[in-house]
């Protein structure tokens, strides 16, 4: 009988682990799907993957007739499919979900004296086209050789990684665009630390030389410190790279990346936590906010009975921390540190506390 019991045991533990197996087998991978022909959030892929129909599916991205397109790999025919790549070229293939959100550059291609205009600033970056193939690592360059301009994609024109001094390197849609002129060395203000010059970026004793032509200047914010410099490629290579992300802001221009950076006490009052009510009157322990934005506003606020300090630029874009709520329970401030003081409706509360138990104490000492 035990034996029995132990065997239909046995048989029931590995129907279980077969059906676990079939399910892992046929899960249905999910890949990012959209043409940049019709969707402008494609080409640095802002989507979300959605499920493909077919099992045992694979992603893929790919550059069909200057578009990039993203999608299942059974949705392509037996032609589009055999050029696809897991290592690179014209369409890539992967296997997880989701993989398929590399960014393709798009870059400025030509050569000065062989195509009229390329020694002018390229000022329409629709003009830019994808590279021809993928590589993880690429970029756009813009060399200035002999007196020739030319620009291209660094895939094209490996020499940019090591010719530092004669070649800009660039991370963004178009970016290889500065004129003829525009391709010399830059200065930017170069820092990390929580020193009032790197904080306010006010100080020429932070000014440095970038090491390629045309470097952009980046400012941001890494371990709670400021960070200042050139958007140096060897070292910064994805740094500052996409335009929409706020955590990060890049410049072009001489010592461009002087702008401050907001700070603002940030807490939330909570159950076990009641600190956040109670003024802030240091400054120094004011955190920069985790997204820049010109005219930024540090906020205190009660929404929904909970009180909380913090900076609007992390609320969204257009986000206005008062929305919907009156002076008494919002307050905007621009200064450093500014939301600093006591929550008034908690000191309201405890006055009013105080209040009653005086009334009660009197009415009390009346009675006997």
């Amino acid at each position: 009988m035990a034996c029995n019991q132990w065997i239909t045991v046995t048989l029931l533990v590995f129907c279980a682990c077969l059906l676990l197996l079939e399910e892992i087998i046929a899960a249905k991978i999910s890949c990012i799907k959209c043409s940049s022909a019709n969707d402008t959030n494609c080409a640095r892929a802002k989507l979300e993957p959605n499920e493909c129909a077919q099992e045992d599916d694979q992603c893929f991205f790919r550059i069909f007739n200057d578009n990039l397109i993203r999608g299942c790999y059974a949705d392509l025919n037996a032609i589009e499919q055999a050029s696809c790549d897991s290592n690179g070229g014209m369409c890539v293939k992967c296997q997880q979900s989701g993989c398929n959100n590399a960014y393709w550059p798009r870059c400025h291609t030509c050569v000065e004296n062989a195509d009229v205009g390329c020694e002018d600033e390229q000022s329409d970056s629709s003009k830019a086209s994808f590279c021809s193939v993928f590589k993880s690592d690429n970029y756009c360059f813009a060399s200035l050789n002999n007196d020739i301009v030319s620009r291209g994609c660094g895939s094209d024109y490996p020499d940019c990684l090591t010719n530092r001094p004669t070649c800009q390197m660039c991370y963004n849609d178009g970016c290889n665009s500065l004129s003829k002129t525009g391709l010399t060395e830059s200065k930017c203000q170069k820092c990390y630390s929580l020193e009032d010059d790197c904080i306010y970026g006010n100080s020429s004793s932070i000014i440095a030389n970038c090491s390629r032509l045309g470097d952009p200047c980046f400012t941001t914010i890494r371990d709670g410190k400021i960070q200042r410099g050139c958007l140096d490629f060897s070292d910064n290579v994805m740094l500052c790279s996409d335009p929409t992300d706020a955590t990060c802001v890049a410049c072009q221009g001489a010592n461009c990346n002087a702008n401050p950076w907001l700070r603002c006490h940030q807490c939330r009052v909570t159950d076990a936590d009641k600190t956040c009510n109670e003024e802030k009157a240091d400054q120094s322990k004011a955190t920069f906010c985790r997204n820049h934005q010109v005219n930024d506003r540090c906020y205190s606020r009660t929404v929904d009975g909970v009180f909380e300090r913090g900076c609007q630029s992390d609320l969204g874009v257009s986000a206005n921390a008062c929305d919907n709520l009156d002076e008494k329970k919002c307050q905007l401030c621009a200064e450093p540190g500014c939301n600093k003081y006591k929550n008034s409706a908690e000191q309201f509360m405890i006055n009013l506390t105080v209040l009653l138990l005086g009334v009660i104490a009197a009415l009390f000492m009346e009675t006997f």
